[in-house]
């Protein structure tokens, strides 16, 4: 279920690095040419203002959807920067 292919990480679904978030992580041997794609593929995406924005939105509720998609960005922008510094990215 874990989508290794870039074309199919602009849409939904699980991506390389929501399995395998740190070195240690099991599937890493498995996953690796998907996990360093993965990790060139999001550092490509990072926006101006440094963040990573969800890929994704409700399609509904979009007063609600505004004050949610902030606490996505925050939860997407934090799990990224810890991933690259996990795999020696950044420092």
């Amino acid at each position: 279920a874990i989508a290794t292919d870039p074309a199919a990480w602009t849409g939904y679904g699980i991506r390389p690095l929501w399995a395998v978030p740190e070195p240690s992580s099991p599937l890493l041997e498995s996953l690796s040419d998907a996990v360093n794609a993965h990790l060139d593929f999001e550092i490509a995406r990072q926006d101006d203002d440094g963040s990573w924005h969800p890929f994704w939105n409700w399609g509904q509720y979009e007063q609600e959807w505004e004050s949610a998609k902030v606490d996505w960005q925050g939860q997407l922008t934090v799990k990224l920067l810890r991933s690259f510094k996990a795999f020696g990215r950044i420092e």
